[in-house]
């Protein structure tokens, strides 16, 4: 029998094909911008406060970068990606008491395990020179890696303070807290890594430039000699010096420098003239014929050398963000709260680091 269609099918059709297009068209709506997330601007102290009050919502937040109690197992994460404020701030104040590993790299730990992994150029025989003749093979060499471990630690410590010191007073007292925890975190990563330091410019003492003058002794035309020694070091290496780090005697060698006509060969404010670098007692720095000097303010008398060029890929310092811990106890009614950071250093290329020993450090 022939197919017949009713007024009731072409109807049901069409309402079939409108919902069809309108599908394709809203598959092919574009979706509108999402509002950026508004920043968490609060100090620390206003977050635990919040917390310690039972503000849900900034709990959750907090849990993101810290652990409520211990409960066997460590945290390396990376909270430095989009951290609050409070955060970057405890990072800030530690970062600022250290600004020997300033001067080097940084990265950020894994999210697991006890050691971090790194490597380190072994030997390098690669050569690249010019080609004969058409067809001639290429100069060639290769170069080797060693790998190494540095072991991740814990630099942190803690205070106590009572419910209604957190939850009553202003947030002074606990934000003072933890701003002078972090001070103290801050000076110990800072002591570690000048230890750090030191011992890896001892493992380069065969390399070091040495001169029996001694730093009260230096001249305008030694340093020109030792930086040019330097400089030729480095060039070897193809990498360029990003500075100069100095114990305090050269430091304030260089600071004093004056010509025969006793003027400061070192410019301490704008204006001067006839000067070869810059100083800046305050912030123990100076600039010598465009290499930066900077004062080790934590070197020991058993350092060996009165210094060490330096390029900033020389070490690295591996860092989680700053955490803090809190517990309740109830029957005291106190909060105990701790700020600490997981840290690893590594010598990934200590060739960069050539010793600097003067007549005071020669014989050392």
């Amino acid at each position: 029998m022939p197919d017949t269609l009713t007024r009731a099918d072409l109807d049901q059709m069409a309402t079939r094909a409108d919902l069809d297009e309108l599908a394709r068209q809203l598959a092919t709506l574009a979706t509108g911008p999402q509002a950026p997330a508004v920043p968490d601007t609060r100090n620390a102290a206003e977050v635990l406060k919040a917390v310690a009050s039972g503000d849900t919502e900034t709990r959750a937040l907090f849990d993101q970068f810290a652990t409520r109690a211990y409960t066997g197992g460590v945290s390396g994460d990376d909270a430095r990606i989009e951290p609050p404020a409070f955060v970057a701030d405890l990072t800030r104040i530690i970062d600022n008491a250290n600004p020997l590993a300033n001067l080097f790299g940084t990265a950020a730990l894994p999210a697991e395990g006890m050691t971090i992994e790194f490597s380190r150029l072994a030997s390098d025989t690669t050569a690249v020179a010019k080609q004969a003749a058409e067809g001639d093979p290429l100069a060639s060499g290769k170069g080797s890696v060693d790998t190494d471990r540095a072991p991740i630690e814990t630099f942190g410590g803690w205070s106590q303070l009572s419910v209604q010191e957190v939850q009553r007073t202003r947030t002074n007292m606990l934000q003072l807290t933890l701003n002078a925890m972090a001070v103290k975190a801050g000076i110990a990563k800072a002591n570690a890594f000048a230890g750090f330091y030191e011992a890896t410019v001892k493992g380069q003492a065969a390399r070091a430039l040495s001169t029996t003058i001694t730093a009260d002794a230096l001249k305008w035309g030694d340093l020109v000699a030792i930086i040019s020694d330097a400089t030729d070091a480095f060039t070897d290496l193809g990498v360029p010096i990003s500075g100069l780090i100095v114990d305090r005697n050269p430091w304030v060698a260089l600071a004093s420098l004056t010509g025969s006509d006793n003027r400061p060969l070192m410019k301490i404010s704008d204006g001067a003239a006839n000067v070869i670098g810059t100083i800046a007692p305050a912030s123990l720095s100076g600039n010598l014929s465009g290499i930066t000097v900077v004062k080790n303010t934590r070197q020991t008398a058993a350092a060996g050398a009165a210094g060490a060029f330096f390029n900033a890929d020389a070490l690295r310092t591996y860092t989680s963000g700053v955490a803090s811990l809190s517990d309740q106890d109830i029957v005291g009614l106190t909060n105990s709260f701790s700020v600490f950071q997981f840290l690893a250093f590594a010598d990934e290329q200590p060739t960069h680091l050539l010793p600097l020993k003067l007549g005071d450090k020669a014989a050392a």
